[in-house]
């Protein structure tokens, strides 16, 4: 269950696709045509920052009865390119490395759309694990996980992102054997790296979560029956600029915390501090993960 640990410290959402824990596992039940996701929202008018999205705003316009006919003499609006350069599309600036304080090390090698990762799981310069991340702009299109790096068994996730929330819903596909299964998970999309999927990985399906909301942003999701893993409330805790700042577990939903993950940026945005607490024990266990982003040449660009 080694594999199982150090995935669950590096990439929380993959404990049990890795090979990891099988306690208080429960099958997807009920696998109806998804409906609309259980939310509560609640207002934050004291809240005056908010995560960039493509959430589509219509200026109210308003008009008196007196406003003369449209001019329809008037010269046609020239439309001719001006000869600008259009903006380049945003690019996925990920960590080039990651290491634990327990001895797991990530590294990432990064191409025009895609990304391999290794992961090292004891430090012995050894891989243990790899991930092929497939990008599309500064979002990851696919990711697929390939534990011991052998081909044989692999693991592929595919979002697609909701563009008024953070919220996105991937398909999961195991594949093992020459078998392959399917299933509808959902997401909570996190505007930092947070581990090797696009932010933190609910095993439900979205209308079987219960959400509270602010401002577009999930801060609380409860999951009653995960089809991995016993049920679970996440609470959620962002910036002034809309990043995220922590996540507190409470596994069997019953007021405790059981995990605590902190992270921290620099002065560029980027997240170079991540930190796991394990309780509610008197004395917490502790693990950080410090970030190197030192194989782009310019980040603000980035152009690795």
């Amino acid at each position: 269950m080694r594999v199982a640990k150090t995935l669950a410290i590096v990439v929380p959402a993959l404990v049990i696709a890795c090979g990891g824990s099988s306690e208080k596992t429960d099958e997807a039940r009920g696998n109806d045509a998804p409906g609309p996701a259980e939310v509560e929202r609640t207002e934050d008018r004291a809240a005056t920052t908010d995560l960039p999205s493509a959430t589509s705003t219509t200026a109210e316009s308003t008009t008196t009865g007196t406003e003369a006919p449209p001019d329809t003499d008037a010269a046609p609006i020239d439309a001719t390119d001006d000869g600008a350069e259009p903006p380049s599309p945003p690019t996925f600036v990920g960590p080039c490395s990651v290491r634990w304080s327990n001895g797991a090390n990530l590294q990432l090698a990064y191409e025009a759309r895609s990304a391999t990762v290794r992961l090292d799981e004891n430090d012995d310069g050894k891989t243990d694990h790899c991930a092929r991340i497939e990008l599309d702009g500064a979002r990851i299109a696919s990711l697929e996980m390939d534990p011991g790096c052998s081909g044989k068994s692999k693991y592929t996730l595919s979002p697609t992102y909701d563009a008024e929330t953070n919220i996105a819903v991937a398909d999961y596909t195991e594949r093992e054997g020459g078998k392959s299964r399917s299933r509808s998970i959902t997401i909570v999309t996190l505007p930092s790296f947070v581990g090797l999927e696009p932010g933190y990985t609910l095993y439900a399906k979205r209308s079987s979560i219960k959400f509270v909301m602010r401002q577009g942003r999930v801060h609380s999701a409860r999951v009653r029956k995960p089809f991995i893993g016993p049920a679970l409330e996440a609470k959620f805790t962002y910036d002034d600029a809309g990043r995220i700042k922590t996540i507190a577990e409470d596994f069997e939903s019953d007021g405790s915390v059981d995990r605590k993950l902190d992270y921290g940026y620099d002065e560029r945005g980027r997240i170079t501090r991540m930190e796991v607490t394990y309780g509610p024990q008197a004395i917490p266990e502790k693990n950080s993960a410090r970030l190197d982003y030192g194989c782009w040449d310019d980040a603000a660009t980035a152009k690795p």
